[in-house]
């Protein structure tokens, strides 16, 4: 039963939007801009490392393109981004989705069901589209339910159904998920809860059985099958799985579940929470995790007394943040794993979780082997990010309020957050200026082997104060300098934000299409209130997507 269809849902690769997003008359985000800028960061001009859920007045311009006839246009790019993997979170593209599928233009409306599975790969995303398409029905006033939607959920769990033992894995290790929304409303949405709304009347016999066991149960979908002599090969691998899914269950014998954990490849979701606690059955289920995955979870399986030195987790960890390929591969980024290194030598996990009203922390002996893989990591990681072949002006304002923790990732305070994105950049672009700045500019030298404790002490010695945005802009605009991307790191910014947008519209006279991204990482709201300009991007905190989106918009049009 090992590997299946639908483990690895897809790939993602290059894509480039060829339309035009700003007016070149006005130098303004056109509506394609609007578009790509909310699917991407989720509104025109900054993004918020704490805002989770997308906002309805920051998609307006879905309306204004489906009104001028473009719906179908919009939903075959929003499967393009999905296809290529060009969005940082998944929730904006859904978002954008539902509102199409909820739209009163026919052709639109039609077009987003017909990629519903595409771009809703998964259950969570799947739910998340149903929970976008209530909250959008909501406002017109409808239930949403009518006979299209219900058409387009059946939809969803058809093409699934290629995959019998695919569908199955989906079925169980996503059985709820509860969503909520801007305005902090709450839903659960279940497999179950759609089946009973849609109400389908399936006339292939695998579907039944798949519609008996999420409405009935194991026992249902086998009474079924067996009372109807459906015996399908489909059918067969369908109800298999499942039933190993159901001994995992009701096991409490911990050699007999990690038997049934390789024989049916089974994840964290298919075992008892009692199960989980035991080594034998931790070690199993992450044996089945993918690289990064594992990176990720290092903190948890260190908790569980896994990890100590000499254990064979720790070799399997240290081998793959030994493995170049690994890494390149599944495109793990530098910062992602600094975050790693930071968190797991803290021994425990500061973020709470409430239960019965107590607060539960997690805690580990930190291995030093381990924090020596992850160190080494996170330098080999920077072969993961690409050149972009521009011109790159760093400049970083250092005041005392550097030292504190990133708002939207507290792990990694401010300066540490600013070196690691300063070496990442000088590493990676073969031409990149750093300087710091407070009333005036002084030069940075980051060589290509300094290491992240050299950069921040480097950084340590600059003065503070009050940060002005523009000099770096103007000191390039008198000194003759060149370059296609200003990157200004900060705690926040305390000054008027138009001396930045106007030193930036008169150096584009010498560089007509140089870019300023500005990264307040302390800050909570938006920085430089210029909506609609296609060449700023304002950065509100700090996190592993923030540094994402630093390369993205630096090398592309978003």
């Amino acid at each position: 039963m090992g590997n299946h269809e639908s483990k690895t849902e897809w790939r993602p690769s290059a894509s480039k939007n060829p339309r035009k997003i700003y007016d070149e008359s006005t130098h303004k985000l056109n509506d394609w801009g609007s578009l790509e800028r909310f699917i991407y960061i989720g509104s025109e001009s900054s993004y918020n490392a704490h805002d989770k859920h997308p906002n309805r007045k920051n998609a307006e311009c879905i309306d204004r393109l489906i009104s001028d006839g473009k719906g179908v246009e919009v939903v075959q790019h929003l499967s393009d981004i999905s296809r290529y993997g060009g969005t940082l979170r998944q929730n904006n593209l859904i978002f954008a989705l539902a509102i199409c599928a909820r739209s009163n233009n026919e052709e639109t409306k039609n077009e987003a069901y017909k990629e519903l599975s595409a771009i809703c790969r998964i259950p969570t995303h799947f739910f998340l589209f149903v929970n976008y398409c209530k909250q959008e029905s909501l406002q017109s006033g409808s239930t949403g339910w009518g006979r299209a939607h219900r058409r387009a959920m059946i939809k969803w769990y058809e093409e699934k159904a290629k995959h019998p033992v695919g569908l199955a894995r989906l079925l169980t290790k996503y059985k709820s998920r509860r969503m909520q929304t801007t305005n902090k409303i709450g839903e659960t949405w279940s497999h179950s809860k759609i089946m009973q709304k849609a109400h389908p009347k399936f006339e292939d016999d695998f579907m039944k059985v798949v519609q008996q066991y999420l409405l009935y149960g194991f026992k249902g979908a086998q009474r079924l099958a067996s009372s109807r002599k459906m015996t399908t090969e489909s059918i067969s691998k369908f109800l298999t799985y499942i039933e190993g899914t159901e001994k995992a269950k009701g096991c409490t014998d911990k050699e007999a579940l990690v038997a049934l954990i390789k024989e049916y490849d089974l994840e964290r979701e298919h075992i008892p929470t009692q199960m989980v606690k035991c080594p034998m059955v931790s070690k199993a289920i992450m044996s089945n995790m993918k690289a990064e995955a594992k990176v990720r979870n290092i903190s948890l399986m260190s908790s569980k007394g896994l990890c100590n030195e000499g254990s064979e987790c720790e070799k399997e960890i240290i081998a793959i943040l030994s493995n170049e390929k690994a890494l390149h591969d599944e495109r793990v980024h530098p910062i992602r794993i600094l975050i790693a290194l930071l968190s797991y030598k803290k021994g425990e996990n500061k973020k709470t979780r409430w239960k019965k009203g107590k607060v539960n922390t997690l805690k580990w002996n930190v291995n030093q082997n381990i924090c020596q893989a992850l160190n080494a990591a996170f330098y080999q990681s920077f072969i993961t990010v690409q050149s972009s072949e521009k011109r790159f002006l760093i400049a970083i304002s250092c005041s005392e309020d550097m030292d504190k923790p990133c708002n939207g990732c507290p792990v990694i305070n401010c300066k540490q957050a600013a070196a690691a994105m300063m070496m990442l950049t000088t590493r990676t672009e073969k031409h990149c200026k750093v300087v710091g700045f407070s009333d005036g500019l002084t030069k940075i030298i980051i060589d290509k082997n300094d290491l992240l404790e050299d950069v921040t002490e480097k950084i340590s010695t600059l003065k503070g104060s009050e940060t002005d945005v523009s000099i770096p802009l103007r000191w390039a605009l008198e000194k003759k300098k060149k370059f296609d991307v200003f990157i200004v790191y900060s705690d926040n910014i305390k000054t008027e934000g138009n001396q930045a947008i106007e030193a930036l519209a008169e150096y584009q006279k010498e560089v007509p299409d140089a870019k300023l991204i500005v990264v307040a990482m302390l800050a909570s709201d938006n920085i430089i209130a210029d909506k609609g300009n296609p060449f700023i991007l304002n950065i509100v905190g700090f996190n592993k997507k923030a540094a994402v989106l630093i390369q993205e918009f630096a090398t592309s049009e978003i």
